[in-house]
């Protein structure tokens, strides 16, 4: 089989990336207390009165929430269930109350700029105009094979994501989901019938870690790999190895032991190595040891497939057949030299191999 480029297998896979504006913020902590600082979590913690004055192109009437007296209303997409009255904004500061009516304010605007969006209200960043016809459309003609709904956290755009997802399905390409999973229930069933495949951020197995770090919970996470699970969606989770909060193996163990106990073997773990980054520059590079030493741990577990992130490490960057152990797909930069699937199969023992090939 001919070799092909990493950045041509990533384009022809990954497809369009379609994203909109603002996320889950990292939570404030002080430098001298660390992990003991900082509220429980950030539910309740919405922008009183930050609704613009005026709806602009970009908006769209939510797709869950609930009408309570006195012009009140409860998103009901995400856990936090942020309750505004009139003229306030979320706390993912994408929705408001706009005289009793919830509306997305990121809807058919996509952009990409990393974590600085997270920060930012949608009219804040640079963006362009790009409609749920628009993506699918423009995926078809650059030849991509998928949408995948990223950069910043697709929960806070779900309408516009849900409406993108479900014509791209009409229309034969595929849809991906990149979040941090942190979803209710009822609107993930909904995007469940129109997922290919998701790759979900499991921050940390403790919820303490979770309120501090990220304003959140621990079990809505493991609610949603559930549901995935559940309703037959591939996935794979994401690991972010912070120092000092997630760097610890007996937590690794709990971690894989869930996994192990809920979801199987065969959903492909990855640890991703931490750079000092905004609110945590305090903090030093994960050290390569940490995660040689966590990709062997969670194998020693029973994880079938696990990998490391953001680092040189090629035999952590390489697919090997969990049945006969020989090279299935080799990556070397932007390159993928080998390749040894037969379809879905591994090419030497004919085990089948979890995922989506297409």
């Amino acid at each position: 089989m001919k070799a092909i480029s990493r950045r041509q297998f990533l384009y022809c896979s990954a497809g369009f990336f379609c994203s909109a504006a603002s996320a889950y913020a990292l939570w404030p902590f002080s430098e001298k207390t660390g992990m003991g600082a900082g509220p429980a979590d950030i539910c309740g913690h919405v922008f009183k009165g930050d609704a613009p004055a005026t709806l602009w192109k970009w908006s769209h009437e939510g797709f869950l929430y609930t009408k309570l007296d006195n012009k009140l209303v409860m998103c009901g997409i995400c856990p936090h269930r942020c309750m505004l009255s009139p003229g306030d904004r979320s706390v993912c500061r994408s929705k408001v109350n706009m005289d009793g009516t919830l509306y997305s304010l990121t809807y058919g605007n996509p952009c990409s700029q990393n974590w600085e969006i997270s920060q930012a209200k949608p009219h804040e960043v640079r963006h362009y105009e790009l409609f749920p016809a628009d993506v699918v459309k423009a995926a078809q003609q650059s030849g991509c094979l998928s949408i995948a709904y990223t950069y910043s956290e697709a929960v806070t755009f779900f309408e516009y994501m849900i409406d993108t997802a479900r014509l791209a399905r009409d229309n034969g390409v595929f849809n991906l989901w990149i979040s941090n999973g942190y979803i209710n229930p009822k609107p993930l069933l909904a995007l469940c019938k129109v997922l290919d495949a998701a790759n979900v951020n499991l921050k940390a197995y403790s919820d303490a870690i979770y309120r501090r770090l990220n304003g959140g919970k621990l079990q809505p996470v493991l609610d949603t790999f559930k549901t995935l699970h559940e309703q037959h969606v591939h996935f794979e989770i994401t690991n972010l190895v912070v120092p000092g909060y997630v760097d610890d193996d007996e937590m690794v163990k709990q971690m894989c032991g869930w996994i192990l106990e809920n979801l199987g073997p065969d959903y492909p773990l990855h640890f991703l190595r931490f750079f000092p980054k905004y609110k945590l520059d305090r903090l030093p590079s994960t050290p390569l040891s940490t995660m040689v030493r966590f990709r062997k741990l969670a194998m020693s577990e029973g994880i079938h497939y696990v990998y490391v992130g953001n680092v040189s490490y090629p035999e952590g960057n390489n697919t090997y057949c969990h049945n006969c152990k020989k090279l299935l797909i080799e990556r070397t930069g932007y390159f993928i030299p080998t390749y040894n699937l037969d379809e879905n199969r591994c090419k030497f023992c004919k085990t089948v191999i979890p995922g989506r090939w297409v």
